[in-house]
């Protein structure tokens, strides 16, 4: 005799437990039903019903009794389809009242649940294992447990509206309890308390937001309306909105959010609030109201650098005080590292590239010691630039790649482009022309949908240059008058540069000096050393092939002193060449 059920009732000589089907078996299956699906689609399939035959077959239904839609766009409409309501009222009259409670608790969950939150109550656990065994809740490999989703749906829009409220608190509560504030912050906003989301998850944004969970946290607070708030926590929400769309490239969005708030001078967010505003005008091309909004203490960000260090020094000492050793190393630390960063640049931007590089260094080792991992990152983006300057691509070329992974991981899409930019920079500095193409390309597109003028700018010049080094003399132009087409002066002699090496390679001597000449004479205006010195060596070859030997050998004189001064052996050499 066989019999068929969920569970035994009489004892058996043999039990046999029915497994799901697998993903390659849906797709079998579909195919012997002959419904039209890709591979995405069975495993939509395979991930809604856990494998279930009857659900499964449920799905084909409501695609045959469909008005010509595909397989997969049923497969994304299920949630809304009420034909398992019937199912689960059905089911929920036959389970006992925990195992009920449990699913109900579940389905208010996006993401698995922990299963220990219901570990220490005998009874909830009991019921979890049942659940599992029943196979309504699915288990992972670390530790989580998902209702069935062709449950989840239906289980929640079931309950009533307090319960639903009732449970994303607990729901919170046991996210908060594991440090996932984001998912916390969530549920609190689902239950009606906007408030305590805003000020439960402010504190901890820079954890979060390292953690990759920019996307999701910006999702959850552009949900949340001001008015709903407090003045404090309101002001929380607009920083930590702004800083979000920073992230994502919306200066817009930030300008939306910051501008109509009243940011006096003795609030301590104003500071943050004039920086976020600043950086948004300055990506819109807006430098003059950009200035203004830094005007708290001129160059805003330095004066925040400092203020930053005063700050871990007084903290440290205060945990030193109170006997906090390993508080107060680590407060000493972040000091050390905005002291050696501010050193570097120092000494950066006066062209002493050695002792910029030592701070660096520095900084850098400051920040692993103490596991600061946007000073890590922020230390990688100025050695690479450094070294990229400097020729030395094998050393610059791990240090970009170390900064693009952390700004990708955290999902800050302005800093990874801006690295990004830098590295197109870096390989037309050390003659690899091809591979500066690809990143300058993508960063390119990123900054002009974001509406970045400057940043524009300096990709369609690096794209420019790119391509007339490697022959490519239409493109090449074509970039170059981009770049003269935006309102950005400091990029226009690169461009100017660039159509004059365009015009060298046609053999158009005359406009080829016209460009270098033009180029030259806004380098000098912007103190621009580096591009002066090519500049005029580019006037040297230029003045060599008409015939104006004089001229020439001034030119390069110039370049040589130049590149000397900088001390870039290769362009030392190379020009030593020429004369």
């Amino acid at each position: 005799l066989l019999l068929i059920g969920q569970r035994s009732y009489w004892e058996s000589d043999s039990i046999y437990r029915l497994e799901g089907l697998t993903e390659a078996q849906f797709a079998t299956w579909l195919t012997a039903l002959s419904v039209p699906h890709t591979a995405a689609d069975a495993a939509h399939l395979h991930a809604y019903t856990a494998g279930n035959p009857r659900l499964a077959e449920l799905c084909v239904a409501l695609y045959r009794a469909g008005e010509g839609e595909s397989f997969g766009a049923v497969l994304e409409q299920l949630p809304r389809f009420q034909a398992l309501l019937p199912l689960w009222l059905r089911l929920e009259r036959r389970l006992p009242a925990t195992e009920r409670q449990v699913l109900q608790v579940l389905s208010v969950f996006r993401s698995p649940a922990p299963a220990d939150a219901w570990l220490g109550d005998g009874e909830q656990a009991a019921a979890l294992e049942q659940l599992i065994a029943r196979r309504l809740v699915q288990q992972d490999d670390q530790g989580g447990v998902t209702l069935l989703p062709a449950l989840a749906e239906v289980v929640y829009a079931e309950l009533p509206v307090e319960t639903q409220e009732d449970l994303h608190g607990q729901a919170a509560e046991i996210r908060a309890e594991r440090g996932e504030y984001t998912a916390a912050a969530f549920h609190l906003n689902a239950a009606g308390q906007p408030e305590a989301a805003v000020e439960l998850w402010y504190p901890q944004r820079a954890q979060e937001i390292n953690r990759g969970q920019a996307g999701a946290a910006l999702s959850i607070f552009s949900q949340i309306s001001q008015r709903r708030l407090a003045p404090g926590p309101r002001k929380q929400l607009l920083l930590l909105r702004s800083e979000l769309h920073e992230l994502v490239g919306e200066p817009a969005r930030v300008i939306d959010d910051l501008q109509p708030a009243g940011w006096s001078g003795d609030d301590p967010a104003t500071p943050e609030a004039m920086l976020r505003l600043g950086h948004a005008l300055e990506a819109q091309g807006q430098p003059d109201a950009a200035l203004d909004k830094y005007q708290a203490g001129l160059d805003t960000v330095t004066q925040l650098l400092r203020q930053g260090t005063q700050l871990h020094v007084q903290r440290s000492l205060t945990h030193l005080r109170q006997r906090e050793m390993q508080q107060a190393w680590k407060e000493a630390n972040l000091a050390r590292f905005h002291a050696e960063t501010m050193l570097g640049i120092v000494y950066d931007q006066r062209g002493d590239y050695e002792t910029a590089r030592s701070h660096y260094i520095s900084a850098l080792a400051t920040a692993e010691d103490a596991g600061y991992q946007a000073g890590m990152a922020q230390s990688h983006h100025y050695l690479a630039m450094l070294a990229g300057r400097h020729g030395d691509m094998g050393e610059a070329l791990p240090h970009f790649e170390q900064a693009i992974e952390f700004y990708e991981r955290i999902g800050d899409r302005v800093n990874r482009e801006y690295v990004r930019s830098n590295l197109a920079s870096a390989y037309i500095q050390t003659g690899q022309f091809a591979e500066a193409l690809a990143p300058a390309e993508q960063a390119m597109r990123f900054f002009e949908a974001m509406g970045n003028p400057f940043r524009t700018a300096q990709n369609a010049s690096n794209l420019a240059e790119a391509h007339a080094e490697l022959g490519n003399l239409e493109p090449a132009q074509q970039y170059a008058e981009l770049v003269l087409a935006q309102e950005e002066p400091h990029s226009h002699p690169y461009a100017l540069y660039t159509l004059g090496t365009v015009y060298k390679l046609r053999g158009d001597w005359e406009r080829s000096l016209l460009s270098y000449d033009h180029s030259r004479k806004m380098a000098e205006a912007n103190d621009d050393t580096y591009l002066l010195a090519f500049a005029w060596r580019a006037l040297g070859e230029v003045y060599a092939a008409s015939q104006e030997p004089a001229k020439a050998e001034a030119a390069l004189a110039q370049a040589l002193e130049l590149f000397q001064r900088l001390n870039i052996p290769d362009e030392i050499r190379r020009t030593e060449q020429l004369m």
